[in-house]
């Protein structure tokens, strides 16, 4: 993880059901003081086996997602509600864009599936940021 002054990983959820509607996927165990960077959306799956041999599992046209400082969709958009029709398979990413430039302090922050995508599929969920003091 990324130390005071430097940029790196902050965190990873593996294996997020894109399936279920309105659930949240908490990032836990944040910095006290962190800047987001980029949120990088990898690894499409048809099952939360990350070593699935799914390959192409068409469009996630219908699934919305967005990464936000409050369960439920609320406080902060850290990253828009929107869709990543641009991933289509295991070795696809999606960089998302990030949708604040305030230095965050919230411990915990949460990934949500807005709009489900009808059909299995799972994701893992990368968090790239600055560590700075609190």
């Amino acid at each position: 993880m990324a130390a005071i002054g430097e940029n790196g990983l902050l965190g990873i959820i593996r294996g997020v059901n894109l399936n279920v509607a309105t659930t949240d996927t908490p990032f836990n165990d944040l910095p006290t003081g962190w800047i987001p960077r980029r949120i990088v959306q990898t690894n499409l799956r048809l099952t939360a086996d990350p070593d699935s041999a799914t390959t192409t599992l068409g469009a996630t046209s219908t699934v919305t997602s967005g990464l936000f400082t409050g369960a439920g969709g609320t406080g902060t958009a850290i990253v828009a509600t929107g869709t990543v029709a641009s991933q289509t398979s295991k070795d696809t990413y999606v960089d998302r864009t990030i949708a604040t430039t305030n230095v965050r302090r919230e411990r915990t922050v949460y990934f949500r599936t807005v709009v489900a995508q009808g059909a299995a599929a799972y994701c893992d969920v990368l968090l790239y940021g600055d560590q700075v003091s609190a």
